[in-house]
């Protein structure tokens, strides 16, 4: 009898949570939908966990420390984008200083707003000057993003 009440909460949950998942090019797309709470939020992910897209911003994890002052980016082969000049519209995102690297100490990931990836097809990163290069294919992000809005998630705070 104390197990079949501790089952049945469990149960409710899952009953009210529905889900769905989608891939393109090495993006990957889950949509949870509560039917509880009527919220509605997406993850997506890109290249095994080696991107995310996370309210209106990309994280890209780097092979070495990246420090925001010191990391670079090109787009579509396009000119070099310091990413410090990022920093203020990433913090008005939400997306927390210590995971940004500001402080010197270095990170594993750095953080792009949508806006200046726009509709672009490849990035390149270079986590800190003279550091190893990182190529990342955006192909299969903006079908997954468009999925994502005919599912319900077209704010980007539902990006998690």
């Amino acid at each position: 009898m104390i197990a079949l009440l501790m089952v049945t909460p469990a149960h409710a949950a899952r009953v009210a949570t529905q889900w769905a998942q989608f891939n393109d090019r090495g993006w990957t797309l889950i949509v949870v939908q509560d039917n509880f709470s009527k919220t509605t939020v997406c993850r997506l992910r890109g290249f095994k966990g080696h991107a995310a897209f996370i309210n209106g911003a990309f994280a890209f994890r780097v092979s070495e420390p990246a420090f925001a002052a010191n990391a670079t980016i090109r787009i579509d082969g396009g000119d070099p984008i310091a990413l410090r000049d990022e920093i203020p519209a990433l913090m008005a995102r939400g997306i927390p200083v210590d995971s940004i690297a500001v402080d010197g100490l270095g990170n594993d990931r750095i953080w792009v707003t949508a806006e200046q990836v726009g509709a672009g097809q490849s990035l390149v990163v270079q986590p800190r000057i003279g550091g190893r290069l990182t190529r990342y294919s955006l192909q299969g992000y903006a079908t997954l993003r468009e999925a994502a809005a005919r599912r319900g998630c077209t704010d980007e705070g539902q990006f998690r």
